[in-house]
């Protein structure tokens, strides 16, 4: 699984292959509104293309995404990596990006 959506980064290349690494679990850390909650997040490898990835290269760029509370996160009968994927297309700099 992964994600195509082109993207200029602020080094100047430009990507289009988004994958996920792994998901984490970040217990107990302070939410904004100061209650202490538990989060996931995303490590996302992003790649210049599906190509790239599948030669073995390493990707130009690992960023965190954060997928919301472990509670928001399970509360969608989806298989955990789909819907982090549901979840990291929501985000704006993915927007409109399509499966791979």
């Amino acid at each position: 699984m992964a994600l195509i959506k082109q993207k200029e980064l602020p080094s100047g290349v430009s990507v289009e292959y988004w994958r996920i690494e792994n998901l984490v679990m970040v217990p107990k850390i302070k939410d904004k509104d100061g209650s202490t909650v538990s989060k996931v997040q995303a490590a996302v490898q992003i790649y210049l293309n599906a190509a790239a990835r599948e030669a073995g290269k390493e990707p130009a760029l690992t960023a965190t995404a954060e997928l919301g509370t472990v509670e928001q996160f399970s509360q969608v009968n989806e298989a955990p990596l789909v819907r982090a994927y549901n979840l990291l297309k929501q985000n704006p700099d993915l927007a409109g990006a399509q499966d791979a």
